[in-house]
């Protein structure tokens, strides 16, 4: 049985749970805290089948914070990358991208920030440079203008980028199919819109010319294809000979640059859980009482009662835990926090509080240059080969 074409090439297979991973520890605590178990086991005391263990476990679960440690180091690494305002310097007829380079309201400046984060969180970025469709009522560059029918680029972000294949022609290894899942609205309720994932199929096909011509086709969420969705774009009345899409990368697409401090990250939520609720239980004394009967229990306690009991097997006490074990995990997160730091949340303890070498700190900022080198030339490259197929496009 032939394989729906929303199903997952390898590569998608492959990196997809790290991807949701990276992404929801960039979110923060609330999408952390959404997951649930999936990152905060239950205590054993909390059977999440009843309604007091659920109970338990959501308030267990809101005095667990999630410090995010991935966040601030993106939105560190991306300040750094950005310090610096980029100078686009664009053809008359392409200024439009300097406010608006994606149809919504975004600027280039803003679609290079997209692509940077995204190559830090997973390493994977589509861009599409979308190319209007020919219309025969447009006779100049004014008209054009006056009906806004121009290129625009689309980010599509690794969880939406389903398949990609390659195939080589002319010699030259070529994309020559991509799968994006996009969202789209039901408007079929007037008063309940929901929000559901569409397909776009584009790729090449051989009418058995020296060189493929470059389709779009849409499909629903039911992998039907939409009526007349079929198209061919061109430039400057020539059918397209490739497909106006880039999955830029700088690891080979295999492991974004922040995995490893997202490991850490969430390895230390989930000690941070038992933890804190150690604490929480056990950080003050509790006051005992044996040898009475029930109903002769004092009901208040504290520095300015008076604890009195008939019975001469009466004992009080406080009832205290030993600190040996709060110290391990004290420690032990303490470990994990010097562990982010190396791996980029550098924030977490100002450099002079450690005694490095002079060689350490050289590499340690070689490394860090590198990455931001990497990240930086792959957006430059990326956005530069949008604009000059958008120029392409306008005959400039």
């Amino acid at each position: 049985m032939p394989l729906k074409l929303n199903t997952p090439d390898q590569r998608y297979t492959d990196s997809i749970g790290q991807i949701i991973e990276n992404k929801e520890a960039y979110a923060g605590q609330r999408a952390i805290h959404k997951a649930g178990v999936k990152y905060l086991t239950p205590l054993s005391n909390m059977d999440l089948r009843t309604r007091e263990g659920m109970a338990e476990y959501i308030e267990y679960k809101g005095r667990t914070l999630f410090p995010n440690f991935v966040s601030k180091t993106v939105e560190g690494m991306t300040g750094l990358i950005f310090r610096k305002a980029p100078v686009n310097k664009l053809p008359k007829q392409l200024e439009y991208m300097l406010t608006n380079a994606t149809a919504t309201g975004k600027s280039l400046k803003d679609v290079e920030k997209m692509i940077s984060t995204e190559l830090m969180l997973t390493d994977c970025v589509g861009v599409k440079v979308s190319l209007p469709q020919a219309d025969k009522s447009i006779v100049s560059a004014l008209d054009a203008e006056k009906k806004n029918i121009r290129p625009y680029i689309t980010i599509h972000e690794a969880e939406d980028i389903i398949k990609v294949f390659y195939d080589i022609y002319n010699n030259i290894e070529m994309i020559s199919l991509v799968v994006l899942r996009e969202k789209a609205l039901d408007k079929s309720d007037e008063f309940n819109r929901k929000t559901e994932f569409n397909y776009t199929v584009l790729d090449l096909v051989d009418f058995g010319d020296s060189l493929p011509v470059y389709r779009e086709r849409r499909y629903d969420k039911n992998c039907v294809m939409i009526k007349d969705s079929e198209i061919f774009p061109t430039i400057q009345g020539e059918f397209f000979n490739e497909i106006p899409f880039r999955l830029a990368d700088i690891n080979g697409g295999t492991k974004a640059s922040v995995e490893d401090l997202t490991k850490a990250n969430i390895n230390y939520y989930k000690m941070n859980g038992p933890y804190t609720d150690g604490v929480y239980r056990c950080g003050f004394a509790v006051p005992t009482v044996t040898g009475v009967a029930p109903e002769s229990v004092p009901t208040a306690f504290g520095p300015s009662e008076i604890l009195f009991a008939e019975s001469k097997d009466a004992k009080f006490g406080m009832l205290e835990s030993t600190a040996g074990g709060a110290d391990k995990a004290e420690r032990f997160l303490k470990n994990l926090e010097n562990l982010m730091a190396a791996l980029g949340a550098n924030m977490l303890n100002p450099s002079k509080m450690v005694a490095e070498t002079a060689e350490s700190k050289k590499l340690d900022h070689q490394s860090q240059a590198s990455v931001l080198s990497m990240v930086s030339d792959t957006t430059q490259d990326t956005v530069q080969w949008a604009v000059d197929l958008s120029s392409k496009w306008m005959g400039i």
